[in-house]
Formats: C-alpha cells, sequence, structure tokens
C-alpha cells in the first residue's frame, strides 16, 4: 500500500468504528437511561426527583458535589483539630446543594437524610453508570489502535519484503552490469595490444577496429545509464525547464535511432505532426526518456517488428506513444516494469539490458509532472504501447 492508500484505509476504518460505536452507545444509553438510571434516583431520592434534570451535566456535577462532600466529611474525621461542627455542616451543605439538582420543587422535604453511607452508595452507582457509557469508547478505541498497529505492521513487513527483493534484483543486475563492462573492456583491451603488437593481420584491421567502435559504445550506454539514474535519483537535483517543442524532440530521437531501427528490419510508423506542440521541459533528460523508449523496443523485439511511433496532442496534454508487434510482456515482470533493476527474461538472458532504461523514464517523466505506462493492445497489429503523457507548457 503507498501513502495515500494508507490513509484512506484508516479514515474509512475511523468512520466505520465511530459508526457503530456510536450506535451501540445509543443502545446503551436507551437502557441505561430507561433502566438503570432511575432504579439509582429512586433509591437515593425516592419520588421527590424531577426525571427531566437528569442529564450528564447534572450527573456530573452530582458526582463532584459527592465527591467534595466526602472529602469534607473525611477532613473533619481525621483533623479534629478543626471546628468539626462546622466541617460537618459545611459537608452536609453541599450534600444537599447536589440534593436539590435533582429536586423539582428545590425543597429536601421527604428525601432520606444524607449520610456518608448514603453519598458513598450513590457515587459508586454514578461512577458505575458513567463506566459503562465508557465502555463502546473503550472497545472501540482498543480495537481501533490494534487495527492500526497490525496495519502498520503489514507495512512495516512489506516494506522489509520490497527492501530485500529491491536488493535482491539491485545485485543481480550490479554483477550483470559488471560484468557487461568487464567484458568490453576485455575486448578493447585484448584487440588494441593485438594491433599494436603488430600480430593483426592487414585485412583484419578493419574488423578489430568495428568491434572496438562497438564494445565503445555498449560501454558508453552503460555507464551513461548509471550515471543518468544516480543523477536523477540524488536528492535535490533540478531539471532545467525551459519552453520545448516535443514534437521536434521526438524526430530527433527516431533520427538518431534510425539506424539501428533499419538493421532489426523494423517496420515503422512515424505519425509525429509538424505543428509545434511547447512543453515544459529540460530538452536533454527528455530526449533520454524518449530515446529509451525507442531503444528499449528496438533490443527487445525481433527482426521484421512492426514499431509505431507517434505524438498525440490532446488538450492541454500530449502522449508520446511507442508501440510494437512483439511479444507481451509477462505479467508479473509488467507490474514491475519501472522498477530499477527490472528487466524480462530474453534481456537476461541476452545481457542486452541494465534493468535502469525504463526505470530513468518513469524518473523523468514524473520530473517533467506527467505519467508513462505500459499498455496491451489488442494485437492487429500491435502487442504491446509504452506511453507518455506530458501536461503542456
Amino acid at each position: 500500500m503507498n501513502r495515500s492508500e494508507v490513509q484512506s484505509f484508516l479514515i474509512g476504518r475511523f468512520i466505520l468504528t465511530i459508526a457503530v460505536t456510536s450506535i451501540v452507545e445509543y443502545l446503551l444509553l436507551t437502557i441505561l437511561n430507561g433502566k438503570v438510571l432511575p432504579v439509582i434516583m429512586m433509591i437515593y431520592f425516592g419520588n421527590n426527583y424531577a426525571e427531566g434534570r437528569v442529564s450528564f451535566i447534572t450527573i456530573a456535577a452530582a458526582i463532584v458535589l459527592t465527591i467534595v462532600s466526602l472529602l469534607l466529611r473525611l477532613l473533619a474525621s481525621l483533623l479534629p483539630a478543626l471546628p468539626g461542627d462546622l466541617v460537618s455542616d459545611l459537608a452536609d451543605r453541599v450534600a444537599l446543594l447536589m440534593v436539590r439538582i435533582f429536586n423539582d420543587s428545590g425543597s429536601v422535604k421527604g428525601i432520606p437524610r444524607v449520610t456518608i453511607i448514603n453519598q458513598t452508595v450513590f457515587l459508586l452507582m454514578l461512577m458505575m453508570y458513567f463506566i459503562l457509557i465508557a465502555v463502546p469508547y473503550l472497545v472501540s478505541g482498543i480495537f481501533y489502535v490494534r487495527m492500526v498497529v497490525r496495519m502498520m505492521k503489514k507495512i512495516e513487513e512489506d516494506e522489509h519484503r520490497r527492501n530485500m527483493e529491491y536488493e535482491r534484483r539491485r545485485n543481480l543486475m550490479l554483477s550483470d552490469i559488471a560484468h557487461d563492462i568487464r567484458t568490453p573492456i576485455t575486448t578493447i583491451s585484448g584487440y588494441s595490444q593485438a594491433i599494436t603488437s603488430g600480430k593483426v593481420k592487414p585485412g583484419e584491421l578493419d574488423e578489430y577496429l568495428t568491434a572496438i567502435r562497438n564494445k565503445s559504445g555498449r560501454l558508453t550506454e552503460l555507464v551513461g545509464l548509471l550515471f543518468d539514474y544516480v543523477k536523477l535519483d540524488s536528492e535535490g537535483f533540478e531539471p532545467d525547464l525551459k519552453p520545448v517543442d516535443i514534437c521536434e524532440v521526438a524526430r530527433e530521437c527516431v533520427a538518431f535511432l534510425y539506424d539501428d531501427m533499419e538493421n532489426k528490419e523494423m517496420e515503422l510508423d512515424i505519425d509525429i505532426p509538424e505543428e509545434p506542440f511547447v512543453v515544459s521541459a529540460d530538452k536533454i533528460h527528455l530526449s533520454r526518456a524518449i530515446t529509451n523508449l525507442i531503444n528499449n523496443a528496438v533490443k527487445h523485439n525481433e527482426k521484421g517488428t512492426l514499431l509505431r511511433i507517434s505524438v498525440l496532442p490532446e488538450g492541454s496534454s500530449v502522449t508520446v506513444e511507442v508501440a510494437d508487434s512483439g511479444e507481451k510482456i509477462p505479467e508479473e515482470i509488467a507490474e514491475h516494469i519501472f522498477d530499477p533493476f527490472v528487466m524480462g527474461e530474453s534481456s537476461r538472458s541476452t545481457r542486452n539490458g541494465s534493468g535502469l532504461g525504463l526505470s530513468i523514464v518513469k524518473k523523468t517523466v514524473e520530473m517533467h509532472g506527467g505519467t508513462v505506462e505500459l499498455k496491451e493492445l489488442s494485437g492487429d497489429p500491435y502487442t504491446k504501447a509504452f506511453v507518455i503523457t506530458i501536461p503542456g507548457k
């Protein structure tokens, strides 16, 4: 669960808890006020109490006055040096004031004598009454706290599991990247030594130089991906936003990878409007994001795959879509395709991916206030599409 989902869940549960507690409290008060409280009043006041004066305020006032009266009586018994009659009289007056709260006529005539035993029993009854009222709130509070604790524990376990999976994928991909870096370095070093030592025949020189160039390009690409990821993931990084024609950027990206698409014998369908559509963007990083999507389609599809690259203005936003007719991405991989260090089995088996390209796309697009998603298409003829949506300027 993300933060917003957790907040929504807890708010929903809180509202549900309050609703259930309110219903239970209403039913309990109905029973207590109709059956229990009249019995307490009859025992203490006889037939002289005014039913209309019984409320939370009057009961609370009665509890306070009863406690004060009991404390005064206790003070009179513990401190004989004080004028006992004066303290006892004050206690009686406080007790009678409490009695008048519930007496409709304001008189104490017919009320049983206010003794310390009567006051103690009355106080205990009222306290028990309040405890019964508090039970639903106490139970619901404990229930909600336990639920929150369970939820937080589950979130921590999920977070720990995600971190462990992230570490596993990162270590695996770093191992692959280290291998991919070491391989071209070894090739470049070996071929260079062979050339400089004169062991390469003149007719093989071009082949060796081409291999060095290709391996150098792969090495540059890997280092660039690592640099981009670390830079985008660093705290405080801010893009250099300027007005940019995204249609022109897309055309430049297509031109940059055109030879690669031609080498894979891909059938291209380019749909980019001639009219400019201006967005506020960091041109360098936006270009890399679109290039990564196109490069991803070129690398991870077979020869002869259909490839469509389109830019579609939609009101105040614009979408860049890279669709192909290759194999669909398995659901378990598609679910985490934009996470760092995630790549398909074909990429892993051919060691032709770093697991960083699409995560860089996601970070770059979100940095521009946009979104990127993988869409599954009907297959007529395209099977899947990566779609970037960016707000206009």
